[in-house]
């Protein structure tokens, strides 16, 4: 039995060098994190890419940066997932050229797709058959039915909507704990009914639609909520439980939050609570504050705003 426990974690562009200076620190002392724990993959997606969900990303990379990116995170054994779950995508985007250029340029190694739709799910089995596919927590599914339903389907992973989280009831009723991915430290106020609505609407921004800033669900006062905000939700999953309640229950699986703007600075805590030992957070917040300080400074890869 596999008993590594994975991280994904936000910022495939915006969040590079924290990312990466996380991955190399963990190899270089791995007494300083908890142990058999591993970051599963990055998760993001080139800026302005139109296929893009969940959260806004907007700007744009050079063609030449974007395979740059890719290889980066895939030169330090980690693969990235695509956020290609845009609600709104249709038919005539599957074809976007940038998009596709991006698949083309991230085969040959173990790079992932999430996705919400079916249209697209077939696009990919039919066009990119070799990358595996995660059902996005995007789709709301908040009935074990059907999340039960979702983890008998070839998904290698299910992104589990956040509304489950610390309901045992519910939690002891799944049937593949070892499939599920658990959003650890949501935002979102618990049963939101905007949810899914929001998705809509950053789906339509991120392929260029304008859209009125007095749309209510953009006035959503959960996006500035502050790391001590986020820990007092019910939804939040403490490092205590996480480590003494979901990974013996089988759970092996979680995502950190925190894509978009300021996506490293809000990531470093995250990456310090989950991770982190205690004894060993203030070297690891010193190490990794300075490298960022660097990064601002001297970017890898440039994101250009029109």
């Amino acid at each position: 039995m596999n008993d590594t426990i994975y991280f994904y974690l936000p910022g495939l562009a915006e969040g590079l060098e924290l990312n990466t200076q996380l991955i190399i620190r963990m190899a270089q002392y791995p007494d300083h994190f908890y142990d058999n724990i591993k970051v599963g993959g990055i998760y993001g997606c080139p800026p302005g890419a139109i296929w893009n969900g969940g959260r806004y990303m907007g700007g744009y990379i050079t063609n030449e940066d974007t395979v740059k990116l890719i290889s980066i995170i895939n030169n330090l054994d980690v693969p990235i997932r695509y956020t290609w779950t845009n609600p709104c995508m249709t038919e005539e985007d599957l074809k976007d050229e940038y998009c596709n250029s991006v698949m083309e340029w991230s085969k040959g190694y173990k790079n992932e797709v999430l996705v919400n739709t079916d249209m697209f799910e077939q696009f990919m089995k039919e066009n990119y058959p070799d990358f595996p596919l995660i059902s996005s927590t995007t789709k709301r599914i908040t009935n074990i039915d059907q999340l039960n339903q979702e983890l008998e389907k070839d998904y290698k992973l299910v992104v589990v909507d956040y509304d489950f989280n610390n309901n045992w009831d519910l939690l002891k009723e799944i049937k593949h704990p070892e499939k599920c991915e658990i959003l650890i430290n949501a935002i979102c106020n618990p049963r939101c009914p905007f949810r899914k609505q929001h998705y809509q609407v950053l789906g339509k921004l991120q392929r260029g639609e304008n859209i009125s800033p007095d749309v209510e669900v953009m006035k959503c006062p959960s996006q500035f909520r502050t790391y001590c905000q986020v820990k007092e939700l019910p939804t939040f999953v403490t490092k205590e439980d996480l480590y003494e309640k979901y990974v013996p229950a089988g759970f092996r699986h979680f995502k950190i939050e925190g894509r978009g703007a300021y996506t490293s600075l809000k990531l470093l805590y995250w990456i310090l609570y989950y991770m982190v030992k205690p004894e060993y957070v203030d070297e690891e917040r010193g190490y990794l504050e300075s490298g960022l300080e660097k990064s601002i400074l001297f970017p890898r890869i440039p994101i250009y705003f029109d």
